[in-house]
């Protein structure tokens, strides 16, 4: 981002800076008085610079937290390299039964609420988590594919209307 020179931070020991990556680069060596001359408890124009300059509050935030030029650092890198964004792990096999069951268990309590018949089908969901830890132990796709049979009995069962 082009900055006009009226925008630069003007350092006391005479440095200029034009960008936060400058900035980042001169802080690294910059003597404690520089440093302590620019950042106090009652200001730190360092922050005010980054907000007002480029707009980067998140940083000028971090920044005016910091207590020291190490804290300052740290912030910048995490600027420049923030951690990774945490990924959505795809549920694991078992995970996923557990999830259907929990969702035909929630289908069969509506349909009890509005009267319907489900002794059979929660008979046949009575041995399920055991099955399914079982199938954790084991990993043995045959385990999962009874399960599977299981499900789709019951949400068929769900279907039927009795008298």
């Amino acid at each position: 981002m082009e900055i006009s020179p009226t925008n630069y931070f003007y350092c006391n020991d005479g440095s200029v800076f034009k960008s936060i990556e400058e900035f980042a680069v001169s802080l690294k060596n910059m003597d404690e008085a520089t440093f302590h001359y620019h950042v106090s408890p009652q200001r730190n124009d360092f922050a005010i610079w980054i907000r007002h300059v480029f707009h980067e509050h998140g940083l000028g935030d971090a920044l005016e937290k910091a207590k020291n030029k190490n804290e300052m650092l740290n912030e910048i890198e995490k600027f420049f390299h923030p951690p990774p964004a945490k990924v959505e792990h795809e549920p694991s096999a078992e995970e996923k039964l557990k999830i259907r069951l929990i969702e035909l268990r929630k289908k069969i309590s509506e349909k009890r609420k509005h009267g319907g018949y489900t002794k059979i089908a929660e008979l046949k969901l009575m041995n399920v988590p055991s099955k399914i830890k079982m199938f954790k132990v084991t990993n043995d796709s045959k385990d999962s594919e009874k399960i599977e049979a299981i499900f789709t009995e019951v949400e068929e069962d769900l279907k039927i209307e009795y008298p």
